[in-house]
């Protein structure tokens, strides 16, 4: 199968389609997984931190939380949750979690951000 074919984007769909029913199917964990900070919690952007944020970031079982106005150090962290603060310190940017990923039809975490298949 040639990389970027038709038939290669149909079988990485075929693999989405086979979890289609009513009452959920056991999930099979793909042979291939990467890394990606994915974007979470949405409607906390441009809300304070505070207790309540916190309560929710608390429901994605963090492994650690970095709360940030600037500076992040780039060292891995699976399940971990970051969040970005404006310039004020108090109001949140964004929160990213490093999550783990399937890497079905495409060839990194990188791929998955920018809609890009292998």
């Amino acid at each position: 199968m040639m990389p970027g074919s038709d038939l290669e984007r149909r079988c990485a769909t075929d693999v989405a389609d086979t979890y289609r029913d009513t009452l959920g199917i056991p999930f099979r964990r793909p042979d291939e997984r990467g890394y990606v900070s994915a974007p979470v919690l949405h409607f906390l952007w441009s809300r304070p931190w505070d207790n309540n944020a916190l309560n929710w970031v608390a429901s994605l079982r963090p492994s650690s939380v970095c709360v940030t106005d600037g500076e992040v150090k780039l060292n891995c962290k699976q399940w971990r949750v970051t969040v970005y603060l404006e310039d004020d310190s108090r109001t949140i940017k964004r929160i990213e979690q490093e999550v783990e990923v399937g890497l079905i039809g495409c060839s990194c975490g990188y791929d998955l951000q920018y809609g890009e298949r292998a």
